[in-house]
Order: C-alpha cells, then sequence, then structure tokens
C-alpha cells in the first residue's frame, strides 16, 4: 500500500488547500478573488446610525425569554430597535486583514450570503426593498429591482388573507421583474402572472436569468 502522504489524495489535499495569506492558484495562474462585501454602487443610499451596545443583556436570561410572535403592531420599529437588530444579524465586530468578521459565524469568514429586508414599517426609513451594505452599515435601495421569492405551499393551505396582502406589499414595490419559485403552488403563480404581466417571469427547471 502506498503511505498516506505519498498518495493522490494527500496530494490533492495540500494542492488544493485554502491559505488566508497567500491568493488562490492552479496550474493556469492566479484565481481572481471575489468581493467580500455585495455592493450597489448606483443605488441610492441609507445612512444608518450606529447601534447603541452599552446596554448589559444577560444571554441565559434572553435565551429563556425568547419566543417566537405572530401578533404584530400596527405601531413602527424605532430606528434604534432596527439598527440593532441589523447588527445582530451581520454587525461588523472586527477586521481580519480584508475580511470582516462578523456576529454570525461563517467558515474562513467568507459570509457567501447577503441580507436582504423588506422595511414596512420602520421610523425614518421609506418604505421598500433594501440591502444591507455590511462594509459601510448602510442600506442600499433595491426597491424596483428584481423580485424572486417563493411562499411555501401557500396554495395548498388555501391562504387567501396571506394571498392578497402579499400581492398588494408586491403592488408597493413594484417590482420590474417578478419570478416566483416552484413552491409558491401553481394556483397562486398564475394569479401573480395575471396581476404583474408586464414584469412575470415563469420559473422551470433549467431557467437562466441573467439581472443587470
Amino acid at each position: 500500500m502506498v503511505p498516506y502522504k505519498q498518495g493522490l489524495a494527500f496530494r490533492y489535499i495540500q494542492g488544493t488547500k485554502y491559505h488566508q495569506d497567500r491568493p488562490l492558484r492552479d496550474d493556469l495562474g492566479s484565481i481572481p478573488g471575489t468581493h467580500y462585501c455585495k455592493n450597489y454602487p448606483d443605488a441610492e443610499r441609507v445612512q444608518l446610525p450606529q447601534p447603541d451596545l452599552s446596554r448589559p443583556a444577560d444571554l441565559w436570561q434572553s435565551m429563556a425569554r425568547r419566543r417566537s410572535e405572530r401578533d404584530y403592531t400596527p405601531d413602527p420599529l424605532s430606528l434604534d430597535d432596527f439598527v440593532r437588530l441589523l447588527w445582530a444579524a451581520q454587525g461588523v465586530t472586527a477586521r481580519a486583514g480584508s475580511h470582516l468578521l462578523r456576529t454570525a459565524p461563517s467558515a474562513g469568514a467568507l459570509y457567501p450570503f447577503e441580507t436582504y429586508l423588506y422595511v414596512d414599517r420602520v421610523e425614518e426609513i421609506p418604505q421598500g426593498l433594501y440591502h444591507f451594505n455590511v462594509a459601510d452599515f448602510v442600506l442600499d435601495n433595491d426597491s424596483g429591482r428584481a423580485c424572486l421569492y417563493h411562499l411555501h405551499r401557500m396554495a395548498k393551505f388555501h391562504a387567501e388573507q396571506l394571498l392578497e396582502s402579499t400581492l398588494e406589499e408586491l403592488v408597493k414595490m413594484k417590482p420590474e421583474v417578478l419570478v416566483p419559485m416552484h413552491c409558491t403552488g401553481w394556483k397562486t403563480i398564475q394569479r401573480f402572472q395575471k396581476e404583474f404581466s408586464d414584469s412575470f417571469v415563469l420559473n422551470s427547471v433549467g431557467s437562466k436569468m441573467v439581472l443587470s
């Protein structure tokens, strides 16, 4: 038997090992790095205040009181509470070279995900669809861009009230492209096609969408 360190598996591991302080390479040369944080340079920006993190909180008591709520008040969310929630989701807590370490963990500090929000009632922030720009702690206004989503199994439960409220909110967003996913349910997808005939795109296996 070939010793482990002379075998193909070991050579593959060594040849493809990720080094934080060295650029990725293959036999064709350097591999261009990706942007660590997505941004929309042409989007209108909403500046956010830095969150007030001075109030102490007991972790164990917070966990004991945690509950999922389904009853919402008509009162708007305060801007202070809003920015604290954003910071808790993906706030930057430290820097390691070009990496932004955040409140949420990610292997290798690569963070292959983005945070998008639909703001309805928040003090001092207009209603709309936003992208959370983590590096600058600002909101990029994405209203009017594409909307890809699914409303899981809505049709099965005959949630007419949920459907109507969803349609109402989508009308406010005025998306240029609307792409419902398969879990939305065929009857609901047909309704969206009727209501948004100019922006509706029927999604199916093999569909390729290029948004610019």
